[in-house]
């Protein structure tokens, strides 16, 4: 396991800026209850095939800027080096019982899954659908505001008149699990 978020040192970049607890959305449910001691959320880390592994590095040290700046929580983040290199060694996408592995964390940062030689229904049924069925994962919740310090596509676009809460349905089409 690695532990993020206490003692992380980051020099004034652009992930800097996109930790201002009043700005990011999201993370201030993850405060907003907070008691007065210092809370630590278990993360499972799952950066999985092609440009996933990078995605999750970048968002783990997001986060970690995140919970140093904020204070009042820190992350611990359990690597799982499931996905198609794991199922070319053992002949499937992730051992037996490892949605239930995954229980007993506050949240899964997944990055990607599948590969060009592994058909998509095995990547889909053996990773993805395995995951997010057993847990009842049913949606995928990803709040949307303009960040300080960043040049939004939205120009003319002001941080307050962005505040959307984009909901993707993990229930329908391939994620239904009803065919293919």
């Amino acid at each position: 396991m690695r532990a993020v978020g206490v003692g992380i040192k980051s020099s004034p970049d652009r992930i800097g800026a996109l930790c201002d607890w009043s700005t990011v959305g999201g993370f201030q449910t993850l405060c907003a209850n907070q008691e007065e001691h210092m809370r630590t959320y278990k993360i499972a880390a799952m950066g999985g095939d092609g440009i996933g592994p990078e995605v999750v590095e970048a968002g783990v040290q997001v986060l970690g800027v995140c919970a140093e700046r904020d204070g009042r929580f820190t992350l611990d983040f359990q690597d799982f080096d499931w996905g198609s290199e794991y199922y070319r060694t053992h002949g499937v996408m992730m051992p037996a019982g490892g949605a239930d592995q995954l229980r007993k964390f506050d949240a899964i940062l997944f990055g990607a899954v599948g590969a060009p030689d592994i058909p998509d229904h095995i990547t889909l049924w053996g990773l993805r659908l395995a995951i997010c069925q057993t847990l009842d994962q049913y949606a995928n919740v990803r709040p949307t505001r303009i960040l300080p310090g960043i040049t939004s596509p939205l120009r003319h676009v002001s941080g307050p008149e962005l505040d959307w809460v984009i909901v993707r349905e993990n229930s329908e089409g391939e994620y239904s699990g009803i065919g293919g």
